[in-house]
């Protein structure tokens, strides 16, 4: 840029943002001012008083007309002052100082979700069409599920019914002379009785008798078994005219005439 010129009229350099006494938001701080002709680069300065003896903030901005802030400002009851100086050509020109405010960011406001709506018994929020649908679907498929366990357990429950009434009936008319005879079965393999003192017989149960008989048949020795036919004399043989002969197994005998 060329020099400003001296002989000129002073451009009048003024801040176009903030307006004085305006409100800015910590986070969407932006100042901006109108260009002057012959300026090579400008400074934006903030101060805590007008006089600028407590400098915040001082930013060489170049050539820019316009510089954001955000976050670099403390929000504060007292006000700020901010201020432009355009250099050039070993010139300053400095603006009037603005005062403004700075606050903290706006609240973020959520939208509010949309109110419930009941479809037959069950809360599905307002969705598309489709999404209602397939939370009708889905119930309908709980219910008629639930109805199907339910018919099949009372079907077992009827059959098992059915049948112990059928076991009691048949228990029932069964015939009175075969109940007997099991009864009298059943006594004899089961029970204990005294059936001749004097010779010391009695009876015993079935299952007793036989666990005696597995005892005493262990508690024998053991014999030695062999592949091989023992031959044992026989009784003797008579022949004819009353002549007896020893024979064995194996002997055998022919009768003359």
């Amino acid at each position: 840029m060329s020099d400003l010129q001296p002989d000129a009229p002073s451009p009048v350099l003024a801040l176009t943002t903030p307006l004085s006494g305006g409100v800015v938001q910590v986070d969407a701080a932006r100042f901006a001012w109108d260009g002057v002709p012959g300026a090579d680069g400008y400074q934006l300065q903030v101060g805590a008083e007008a006089t600028f003896e407590t400098m915040v903030l001082s930013v060489d901005v170049g050539a820019a007309t316009e510089q954001r802030l955000d976050d670099l400002l403390s929000p504060r009851s007292e006000v700020y002052y901010v201020r432009v100086q355009a250099y050039g050509g070993g010139q300053v020109t400095t603006s009037a100082p603005v005062p403004f405010v700075v606050v903290p960011p706006a609240p973020v406001v959520e939208e509010a979700a949309p109110a419930p709506t009941y479809v037959e018994g069950v809360d599905v929020a307002a969705e598309p069409e489709g999404f209602v649908t397939s939370a009708i679907f889905a119930a309908a498929g709980v219910v008629i599920v639930s109805v199907i366990t339910i018919a099949v357990v009372l079907f077992q429950l009827t059959a098992r019914q059915e049948y112990a009434q059928r076991t009691t009936f048949a228990v029932q008319a069964e015939y009175p002379e075969l109940r007997e005879v099991r009864v009298s079965a059943s006594n004899l393999l089961e029970n204990y009785e005294v059936l001749n003192a004097e010779d010391s017989t009695y009876r015993i149960p079935l299952n007793r008798a036989i666990d005696l008989m597995v005892n005493e048949a262990a508690q024998r020795p053991p014999r030695a078994y062999s592949s091989e036919l023992q031959m044992r004399p026989r009784t003797q043989l008579v022949l004819e005219g009353g002549t007896t002969l020893p024979a064995t197994t194996t002997d055998s005998v022919e009768a003359s005439p």
